[in-house]
């Protein structure tokens, strides 16, 4: 009749044992939709956005190159001069790549700036988001190889890189495939 007793508190153990992780998932996806719902919100838009600036970043930085170096030729210290910048904008012809490039920017400025609000993220997936903030931030880290970097700042890419790679994206806000936390 003990031996009732025992085998009978083992399997339960066991049973709420091997539902221990199920409960805990739940409660992270719980912890995810509540705690930083608001910030995860913003991410679809940002990433959208994101893309979108990598994509045109290339003609908008030979865009701004070139006006810089007609601002220059027209004797003019720099793009303050709004006269002159202007009138060489529209004589280079660059004045939609720059502009487009503005409205990205802006955007992408005005939804980092609302993410901050929020202070630190709680969740895998709000931590790559902040992380996908930083990078935008610092998108300089990407134009230069590691080797011609300065320590602090390769470390800053490599985390960035880890943190979005934790919760399944890339830097981009692009699936990876199942994230290594969830």
């Amino acid at each position: 009749m003990v031996d009732d007793i025992f085998s009978v508190t083992r399997r339960a153990l066991l049973a709420g044992l091997a539902a221990l992780p199920v409960a805990a998932a739940a409660q992270i996806a719980v912890a995810e939709a509540s705690v930083d719902a608001k910030l995860l919100a913003l991410a679809p838009r940002f990433d959208e956005l994101l893309r979108r600036a990598v994509e045109i970043g290339p003609s908008y930085r030979a865009a701004m190159k070139r006006v810089e170096a007609a601002i220059k030729d027209h004797g003019a210290r720099n793009a303050v001069d709004e006269h002159v910048g202007g009138a060489v904008m529209r004589q280079a012809g660059e004045a939609e790549a720059l502009q487009a490039g503005e409205r990205v920017f802006g955007k992408l400025d005005a939804i980092a700036h609302e993410a901050l609000a929020f202070g630190p993220a709680q969740t895998p997936n709000g931590a790559a988001f902040q992380a996908r903030l930083t990078f935008y931030a610092n998108t300089r880290l990407w134009t230069r190889p590691e080797e011609h970097l300065e320590e602090d700042d390769l470390c800053l890419r490599n985390t960035i890189d880890a943190i979005c790679a934790l919760a399944g994206v890339d830097r981009l806000g692009r699936t990876l495939g199942q994230p290594i936390l969830s």
